[in-house]
């Protein structure tokens, strides 16, 4: 889905017309060992998803090293070289779910400000239609 641009995509009812939500998400392959977030802008919660990774699963894993890319196409292209072998993820060291506890309320907040910005833009859009 993240190769044919169908993922994160908002759809206008009316006229149809598709756009990518600016929303930082993270595409991860656990067979692999992989992970990579596209951020199109900065988001502090990835700062602190990033440092709970580190918690839960070591300083050096997959989850805490993935990559923060802001441009699709780039993400796209670094997605695939890690499908492909060329880039390689750090192992996860360790299972730490308590990590989880201390986050979560962080984590959470950021979340709801990135639907209320998607919802704000999405209401914006459909009204100048």
């Amino acid at each position: 889905m993240v190769m044919e641009d169908k993922i994160n995509i908002a759809k206008c009812p009316s006229c149809g017309h598709q756009f990518h939500l600016p929303l930082a998400m993270m595409y991860v392959d656990v067979q692999k060992g992989f992970a990579v977030w596209w951020e199109p802008n900065h988001d502090p919660g990835v700062d602190s998803d990033s440092d709970s990774y580190a918690k839960m699963f070591g300083a050096n894993s997959y989850y805490a090293k993935a990559p923060r890319i802001s441009d699709r196409e780039e993400f796209k292209r670094v997605v695939k070289e890690y499908d492909d072998g060329i880039r390689v993820g750090g192992p996860i060291e360790k299972m730490d779910i308590k990590a989880l506890a201390g986050s979560k309320s962080q984590s959470k907040k950021s979340g709801c400000v990135g639907v209320l910005l998607a919802l704000i833009i999405v209401s914006s859009i459909l009204v100048l239609l």
